[in-house]
């Protein structure tokens, strides 16, 4: 019973304005110790994917406006909350979503509300802001990127996050349980964090975004 009610209690502390993390992200933000679970699953899927090829990544996109404190004093919790969209893919990927939201802005176009991400980013933009975007698991094959990305939206889950859907199980993550997966992608939140410290924030402004990305074109009166 007592059990019970401390794991209650845990969970409370760790919800954010009624957002609810998976079982194992919300003790990991009460005890960051708890998060080194997933390390085996990690060397696990490093192993299974090693010689599959090394031209992708995973990255994420923060909404600077959640992050109140100084990034060197940041904890999981904080970082998470940022946290807006959960994605993977290669070369200039994560642009695409940055110009995207720049020319339905431009195009004056529906989609910039009908459309979470880009509400988002144009959000940011209107508040003065510039867009941060964190690239992690470099040099992983299209396949490991599947299961690290699809890790991370498990962990954070779905409904936190502006991505459509779920991610993509591969290989022998097919058979994971639930809370192998969360503590997998719990484990990454808390290297990604690792990142964002060494690197601080680089935010993204509309003005420095190139108009396309095949091929990169230069910017306008540049």
């Amino acid at each position: 019973m007592y059990e019970k009610k401390l794991v209650a209690m845990r969970r409370g502390a760790a919800t954010v304005k009624g957002v609810k993390y998976s079982r194992q992200l919300e003790m990991a933000m009460l005890d960051i110790s708890t998060a080194e679970k997933g390390k085996p699953l990690d060397d696990q899927v490093r192993e299974e994917f090693q010689l599959a090829g090394v031209t992708a990544f995973c990255y994420l996109l923060l909404d600077p406006r959640k992050i109140s404190v100084d990034v060197d004093s940041m904890d999981l919790k904080s970082f998470v909350q940022s946290i807006f969209y959960v994605g993977k893919g290669s070369k200039a990927r994560p642009l695409a979503h940055l110009i995207e939201a720049k020319k339905e802005k431009e195009l004056k176009s529906p989609k910039l509300t009908s459309n979470a991400k880009l509400q988002r980013i144009d959000s940011i933009w209107k508040n003065g802001n510039g867009v941060v975007c964190l690239q992690i698991n470099h040099s992983v094959s299209d396949e490991e990127a599947f299961v690290r990305e699809a890790a991370l939206i498990e962990a954070i889950k779905l409904e936190n996050l502006t991505n459509v859907k779920g991610g993509e199980w591969r290989g022998k993550s097919k058979t994971w349980s639930p809370s192998m997966r969360a503590e997998f992608g719990t484990y990454q939140l808390l290297r990604a964090l690792g990142v964002l410290k060494m690197e601080g924030i680089r935010p993204i402004f509309p003005q420095a975004l190139p108009d396309s990305l095949s091929p990169f074109a230069p910017k306008k009166n540049a």
